[in-house]
């Protein structure tokens, strides 16, 4: 299961004593309020279930297909996507402007057409616990 949805989220699965599966997904209750004036509405995110008897990559499978059919917009549905490259995977928080040229330069050699700067440039950044959103 997989909720349609970028925000904070709970899913969860329990067998409970006769053997049954009951699983939930919603967004996550902790710290989440909403308030709603005289006759405005909330609507949860969508959730979305599959199943399949063929193992985890037949599963992934039909996520992919449902997805690509019923949620992705044009143009990117009918069309092949940039190959990205995030430099969060070469470099995580260990780079400079020379690192950075390097990576972009083999990057383009293997048909990478996005590089993507991710965390570390803001602030003093070098570990998990400061600089966030500085």
């Amino acid at each position: 299961m997989q909720l349609i949805y970028s925000g904070n989220f709970r899913a969860q699965a329990e067998v409970e004593g006769f053997e049954n599966t009951r699983m939930a997904i919603g967004v996550d209750p902790f710290q989440f309020q909403w308030t709603l004036a005289p006759h405005e509405t909330f609507q949860t995110p969508e959730a979305v279930l599959v199943f399949s008897n063929q193992g985890l990559g037949k599963m992934s499978e039909t996520f992919h297909d449902l997805y690509r059919r019923h949620l992705m917009r044009e143009p990117w549905r009918s069309q092949e996507r940039p190959i990205v490259l995030n430099s969060w995977e070469a470099t995580a928080f260990d780079f400079d402007e020379k690192k950075l040229v390097e990576l972009a330069d083999v990057a383009q050699c293997l048909g990478v057409e996005t590089l993507v700067l991710d965390d570390g440039w803001f602030g003093q950044r070098n570990d998990a616990r400061s600089s966030l959103g500085d």
